[in-house]
């Protein structure tokens, strides 16, 4: 996953049962947002079940999505992207690192 043609490649993880993309806040500060809302974020917009089932609240951004490739580029529309370090990032090893779960709402914008 990439913002943009200069922007840092984050790793990527495919999740079919997700409807919309999830950066954790380590991504999320790599492309310049941030709690303070800086970078268009705005905060408390959506929420997600927690683990005790209680909502979490979690922060919007716009962004644009790429994925850098050898073979072919793919670039997909810009978007407002889910900000969360949700319990997702941490079943699949990335709790302290950035990371993106893609999910189908950018999958179904790829050709």
């Amino acid at each position: 996953f990439q913002d943009n043609k200069e922007g840092p490649i984050i790793p990527a993880v495919i999740d079919t049962g997700l409807s919309y993309t999830m950066l954790n806040w380590a991504a999320a500060n790599l492309i310049g947002a941030d709690k303070a809302g800086k970078g268009g974020v705005r905060l408390g917009h959506a929420f997600a079940a927690g683990s005790d089932g209680k909502p979490t609240p979690l922060a919007e951004v716009p962004a644009g999505v790429r994925f850098p490739s050898a073979i072919r580029p793919l670039q997909v529309s810009q978007r407002v992207l889910t900000i969360g370090d949700d319990e997702v990032f941490d079943n699949v090893g990335y709790t302290d690192q950035p990371a993106v779960v893609l999910g189908l709402d950018v999958l179904a914008d790829s050709p």
